[in-house]
Protein backbone atom coordinates (compact mmCIF):
# COMPACT_ATOMS: atom_id res chain seq x y z
CA UNK A 1 0.00 0.00 0.00
CA UNK A 2 1.49 3.52 -1.14
CA UNK A 3 0.05 6.96 -0.02
CA UNK A 4 0.62 10.54 -0.27
CA UNK A 5 -0.30 13.15 2.00
CA UNK A 6 -1.27 16.94 1.21
CA UNK A 7 -4.65 18.41 -0.29
CA UNK A 8 -5.51 15.71 -3.00
CA UNK A 9 -3.71 12.27 -0.84
CA UNK A 10 -3.85 9.48 -2.80
CA UNK A 11 -3.91 5.75 -1.38
CA UNK A 12 -2.42 2.59 -4.05
CA UNK A 13 -2.94 -0.73 -3.16
CA UNK A 14 -1.62 -3.80 -4.90
CA UNK A 15 -1.82 -7.25 -4.40
CA UNK A 16 -0.11 -10.41 -5.46
CA UNK A 17 0.71 -14.38 -4.64
CA UNK A 18 3.98 -15.86 -4.23
CA UNK A 19 4.14 -19.36 -4.48
CA UNK A 20 6.72 -21.94 -5.90
CA UNK A 21 7.46 -22.50 -9.12
CA UNK A 22 6.01 -26.36 -8.97
CA UNK A 23 5.54 -28.84 -6.40
CA UNK A 24 8.99 -30.21 -5.89
CA UNK A 25 9.91 -26.21 -4.71
CA UNK A 26 7.47 -27.04 -1.97
CA UNK A 27 9.34 -29.85 -0.14
CA UNK A 28 11.80 -29.16 2.51
CA UNK A 29 13.76 -31.68 0.93
CA UNK A 30 15.61 -31.40 -2.43
CA UNK A 31 14.43 -33.56 -5.43
CA UNK A 32 11.28 -34.56 -6.85
CA UNK A 33 7.81 -35.52 -7.08
CA UNK A 34 6.47 -38.94 -7.77
CA UNK A 35 2.82 -39.04 -8.23
CA UNK A 36 1.11 -42.18 -7.71
CA UNK A 37 -2.62 -42.68 -8.54
CA UNK A 38 -4.67 -46.07 -7.51
CA UNK A 39 -7.71 -46.79 -10.00
CA UNK A 40 -10.00 -49.98 -10.78
CA UNK A 41 -11.08 -52.02 -13.62
CA UNK A 42 -14.02 -49.06 -14.14
CA UNK A 43 -11.45 -46.58 -14.40
CA UNK A 44 -12.75 -45.07 -10.66
CA UNK A 45 -10.57 -44.09 -7.85
CA UNK A 46 -9.71 -46.55 -5.36
CA UNK A 47 -10.22 -45.08 -1.93
CA UNK A 48 -7.62 -45.44 1.14
CA UNK A 49 -5.27 -48.10 -1.19
CA UNK A 50 -1.51 -48.89 0.66
CA UNK A 51 1.02 -47.21 -1.61
CA UNK A 52 4.57 -48.68 -0.75
CA UNK A 53 7.70 -46.84 -2.05
CA UNK A 54 10.71 -48.95 -1.99
CA UNK A 55 14.25 -49.19 -3.23
CA UNK A 56 14.95 -51.57 -5.84
CA UNK A 57 17.51 -52.78 -4.95
CA UNK A 58 17.32 -53.43 -0.65
CA UNK A 59 13.63 -53.69 -0.89
CA UNK A 60 13.98 -51.35 1.86
CA UNK A 61 10.33 -49.50 2.55
CA UNK A 62 11.31 -45.63 2.31
CA UNK A 63 7.62 -44.10 2.20
CA UNK A 64 4.31 -45.57 2.37
CA UNK A 65 0.63 -43.66 2.50
CA UNK A 66 -2.52 -44.96 2.49
CA UNK A 67 -4.75 -41.54 0.32
CA UNK A 68 -8.64 -41.41 0.63
CA UNK A 69 -8.66 -40.01 -2.36
CA UNK A 70 -7.03 -42.66 -4.21
CA UNK A 71 -3.98 -40.38 -5.44
CA UNK A 72 -0.47 -39.21 -3.30
CA UNK A 73 2.48 -36.82 -4.12
CA UNK A 74 5.11 -38.54 -2.42
CA UNK A 75 8.88 -35.76 -1.80
CA UNK A 76 11.50 -37.77 -2.91
CA UNK A 77 15.58 -38.12 -3.86
CA UNK A 78 16.37 -38.27 -7.58
CA UNK A 79 16.57 -41.96 -8.29
CA UNK A 80 14.18 -44.87 -9.07
CA UNK A 81 12.13 -46.31 -7.02
CA UNK A 82 9.90 -49.66 -6.85
CA UNK A 83 6.43 -48.74 -5.91
CA UNK A 84 3.70 -51.76 -4.45
CA UNK A 85 -0.27 -50.63 -4.37
CA UNK A 86 -2.31 -53.19 -2.47
CA UNK A 87 -5.58 -53.15 -0.35
CA UNK A 88 -7.48 -56.08 2.11
CA UNK A 89 -9.72 -58.00 -0.04
CA UNK A 90 -8.17 -56.07 -3.32
CA UNK A 91 -5.41 -57.47 -5.75
CA UNK A 92 -1.83 -55.86 -6.02
CA UNK A 93 0.03 -54.24 -8.30
CA UNK A 94 3.50 -53.30 -8.51
CA UNK A 95 6.53 -52.41 -10.76
CA UNK A 96 9.50 -54.14 -12.48
CA UNK A 97 12.59 -53.50 -12.88
CA UNK A 98 14.85 -54.66 -16.10
CA UNK A 99 17.14 -57.34 -13.54
CA UNK A 100 13.51 -59.12 -13.12
CA UNK A 101 11.89 -58.85 -16.34
CA UNK A 102 13.85 -57.75 -19.93
CA UNK A 103 11.31 -55.41 -20.71
CA UNK A 104 8.67 -54.34 -17.95
CA UNK A 105 5.04 -52.93 -18.63
CA UNK A 106 5.31 -50.95 -15.60
CA UNK A 107 9.20 -50.22 -15.41
CA UNK A 108 9.81 -48.22 -12.14
CA UNK A 109 9.46 -44.90 -12.09
CA UNK A 110 12.28 -42.28 -12.24
CA UNK A 111 12.57 -39.08 -10.12
CA UNK A 112 14.19 -36.20 -11.03
CA UNK A 113 15.17 -33.34 -9.67
CA UNK A 114 12.85 -30.69 -9.79
CA UNK A 115 10.54 -32.63 -11.83
CA UNK A 116 6.99 -34.26 -11.43
CA UNK A 117 6.91 -38.43 -12.15
CA UNK A 118 3.23 -40.01 -12.84
CA UNK A 119 2.40 -43.11 -12.20
CA UNK A 120 -1.02 -44.88 -12.32
CA UNK A 121 -1.20 -48.58 -11.18
CA UNK A 122 -4.84 -50.85 -11.33
CA UNK A 123 -6.27 -53.15 -8.65
CA UNK A 124 -9.64 -54.35 -7.67
CA UNK A 125 -11.77 -56.56 -5.49
CA UNK A 126 -10.77 -60.37 -5.73
CA UNK A 127 -12.90 -63.04 -6.79
CA UNK A 128 -13.16 -66.83 -7.05
CA UNK A 129 -14.49 -69.67 -8.72
CA UNK A 130 -14.69 -73.38 -8.95
CA UNK A 131 -13.79 -75.56 -11.61
CA UNK A 132 -15.57 -79.14 -12.46
CA UNK A 133 -13.46 -81.51 -14.35
CA UNK A 134 -15.73 -83.97 -16.29
CA UNK A 135 -16.06 -86.67 -18.91
CA UNK A 136 -19.00 -87.36 -21.14
CA UNK A 137 -19.53 -91.12 -21.84
CA UNK A 138 -22.97 -92.13 -23.28
CA UNK A 139 -24.75 -89.31 -22.87
CA UNK A 140 -23.78 -88.69 -19.35
CA UNK A 141 -21.73 -86.43 -17.74
CA UNK A 142 -18.93 -88.16 -15.17
CA UNK A 143 -16.67 -86.27 -12.73
CA UNK A 144 -13.31 -87.00 -13.72
CA UNK A 145 -10.26 -86.88 -10.44
CA UNK A 146 -6.81 -85.86 -10.42
CA UNK A 147 -6.59 -83.85 -14.23
CA UNK A 148 -4.04 -81.36 -14.23
CA UNK A 149 -4.40 -78.27 -16.16
CA UNK A 150 -3.13 -74.64 -16.23
CA UNK A 151 -4.90 -71.28 -15.81
CA UNK A 152 -3.86 -68.33 -17.70
CA UNK A 153 -5.12 -64.79 -17.52
CA UNK A 154 -4.34 -62.10 -20.43
CA UNK A 155 -2.59 -59.35 -17.76
CA UNK A 156 1.22 -59.11 -18.94
CA UNK A 157 3.34 -57.82 -16.92
CA UNK A 158 6.32 -57.52 -19.67
CA UNK A 159 8.70 -59.25 -22.12
CA UNK A 160 11.47 -61.35 -21.53
CA UNK A 161 15.02 -61.54 -23.16
CA UNK A 162 13.64 -63.34 -26.35
CA UNK A 163 10.82 -60.92 -26.12
CA UNK A 164 8.10 -63.21 -25.38
CA UNK A 165 5.12 -62.44 -23.26
CA UNK A 166 5.22 -62.63 -19.34
CA UNK A 167 2.30 -63.12 -17.97
CA UNK A 168 0.90 -62.20 -14.69
CA UNK A 169 -0.97 -64.93 -13.84
CA UNK A 170 -0.17 -68.57 -15.02
CA UNK A 171 -0.62 -71.16 -12.77
CA UNK A 172 -0.98 -74.86 -12.80
CA UNK A 173 -3.96 -77.03 -10.47
CA UNK A 174 -5.13 -80.20 -9.79
CA UNK A 175 -8.74 -81.05 -9.14
CA UNK A 176 -9.25 -83.71 -6.53
CA UNK A 177 -10.68 -87.16 -6.49
CA UNK A 178 -14.12 -86.11 -6.83
CA UNK A 179 -13.20 -83.82 -9.96
CA UNK A 180 -13.49 -80.68 -7.90
CA UNK A 181 -11.03 -77.06 -7.16
CA UNK A 182 -11.50 -74.28 -6.07
CA UNK A 183 -9.42 -71.46 -7.24
CA UNK A 184 -9.42 -68.04 -4.97
CA UNK A 185 -8.07 -64.69 -5.12
CA UNK A 186 -8.10 -64.24 -8.39
CA UNK A 187 -7.78 -60.64 -9.51
CA UNK A 188 -10.12 -59.21 -12.57
CA UNK A 189 -8.93 -60.46 -16.26
CA UNK A 190 -9.64 -62.62 -19.01
CA UNK A 191 -8.65 -66.30 -18.49
CA UNK A 192 -7.90 -69.66 -20.84
CA UNK A 193 -7.63 -73.04 -19.50
CA UNK A 194 -5.47 -75.75 -21.23
CA UNK A 195 -4.94 -79.38 -19.80
CA UNK A 196 -1.41 -80.48 -18.60
CA UNK A 197 -1.70 -83.93 -17.79
CA UNK A 198 -5.02 -85.61 -18.67
CA UNK A 199 -6.17 -88.61 -16.10
CA UNK A 200 -6.08 -92.21 -17.50
CA UNK A 201 -9.66 -93.00 -18.48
Amino acid sequence: KVSTLGQFPIEIIMLTDISPENLAQECDETGGILSVTVFDALGALVSSPLIEVKDPVTNTTLKTATPSSGQHYFSLAASDYKVIVSKAGYSSERTYGPEEIATPSNPHPIVLEGQLTELSLPIDILSSFSVDTVTVAEGSIFPVGSVTFNLKGEKLIGFDAQEEPVYKYSEDYTSNPQGHVDILNLEWDNYTFSIVSPPDL
